[in-house]
């Protein structure tokens, strides 16, 4: 497995990651189903990726007697397919060493802000001795909490006060959950 997969090959090893066994016709309705139509691939090609596929050693294929068709698994763990391209990639684009890694890093990290948008709520937050504000502002978290389970609507909240924006009434909620998530519920009365 010292070959890379092109990136058509990479999308066939992801999804039989996820979802194996599968034939050349289930991976080639997989992948137009995740496709813009425009784009549809065919099962000759498919078959053909395949064939790289087990030639480079990314796939291994199973005898299905119940289906009646041969179908394929990944023969190497995702992760480590995953780390050999990726090796491969920073051997290539970042000649530079430190300072090339860190313009990556900076990358990686924008991605992953994008995929957890609750992150840059939180940061809104300032936790305090005895409480949670609002950055920057006198209002507390236990008030918005306060306002929004007395029917309040966020457009409400933000009559009452200006210096608030939408996304300050969503850190509080996303402080809130992230609170909770990570304590112990009191028992309650019944």
């Amino acid at each position: 497995m010292s070959k890379l997969l092109a990136p058509s090959e990479w999308k066939i090893f992801a999804l039989l990651t996820r979802h194996n066994p599968l034939s050349t016709s289930e991976i080639t309705q997989e992948l137009n189903r995740q496709n813009d139509p425009r784009h549809a691939v065919t099962d000759g090609t498919v078959r053909s990726l395949v064939k790289r596929m087990l030639d480079k050693g990314y796939l291994t294929t199973i005898a299905n007697d119940q289906r009646s068709a041969i179908v394929y698994s990944p023969s190497v763990p995702f992760e480590t397919a995953l780390r050999l391209h990726v090796n491969n990639f920073l051997d290539q684009y970042a000649p530079l060493g430190a300072p090339d890694l860190r313009l990556i890093r900076d990358l990686v990290d924008r991605r992953l802000t994008a995929a957890d948008p609750v992150t840059p709520l939180l940061e809104r937050i300032e936790v305090e001795p005895r409480r949670a504000l609002v950055r920057g502002t006198s209002v507390t978290v236990d008030r918005l909490l306060e306002c929004l389970a007395s029917g309040s609507s966020p457009e409400d909240i933000l009559a009452d006060h200006p210096e608030l924006s939408r996304e300050d009434v969503l850190a509080a909620v996303a402080f809130a959950r992230a609170a909770l998530l990570s304590s112990t519920l009191p028992e309650t009365g019944h």
